[in-house]
């Protein structure tokens, strides 16, 4: 296995800001770094139940993706905006009770979830750097347990540098929560574009 592209691609992928990424980000600015554990667990035990799918049925996955693409891009893409719209409207006076909702194991499972992004990086990942050259089930386990905690430190590497720059920027809280907001909404089309170009 090619380990640089390995992890070239793995970082990339993983430490660009997605939704989650937002919105830990979002969470640890109204309610503290700490705080956002439940959500952050959430996200890991989605992210090893998404990565040993794409692990197993990589092969079938791929097969059948092009049949089922284009609905998960709408879905993940309305998905994005509801949730752009929820982060835009937390922001102002009211410190967090509206995002203290959505800190929660099952919020940090659907936002995985919901996050195709993700699930094509996992088919990707497996069929394109891992299975070729690793077949056995504990080396296999072993990538899907890193590839999550890389995961999880990319999300809270991003909710210490947030949270610290939030703190010099209290007074705008609602011009950041709508720069998240507005961050989230690019994923989004940035899904239905790929959606669009694919028809």
């Amino acid at each position: 296995m090619n380990f640089v592209a390995f992890f070239v691609y793995i970082f990339a992928a993983m430490y660009s800001p997605g939704p989650n990424i937002i919105m830990g980000m979002s969470l640890a600015s109204s309610l503290g770094p700490k705080k956002v554990w439940r959500f952050t667990l959430g996200v890991f035990i989605a992210l090893l139940i998404s990565f040993i799918a794409c692990a197993s049925f990589s092969k079938f996955l791929y097969d059948f993706i092009p049949s089922v693409e284009p609905y998960m891009y709408v879905f993940g893409g309305v998905y994005l905006l509801w949730l752009a719209y929820e982060v835009y409207r937390s922001g102002g006076e009211n410190k967090g009770d509206a995002l203290a909702t959505k800190n929660t194991v099952k919020m940090g499972m659907a936002n995985q979830f919901m996050n195709i992004k993700n699930q094509v990086f996992g088919i990707t990942v497996f069929s394109s750097f891992i299975l070729p050259h690793y077949n056995s089930v504990p080396m296999v386990l072993m990538f899907v347990i890193g590839l999550s905690l890389f995961a999880i430190s990319a999300i809270y590497t991003w909710i210490y540098v947030g949270t610290a720059l939030f703190r010099h920027f209290q007074k705008h809280r609602k011009l950041i929560n709508t720069v998240m907001a507005l961050s989230l909404v690019y994923c989004a089309v940035t899904m239905f574009y790929a959606l669009f170009k694919s028809l």
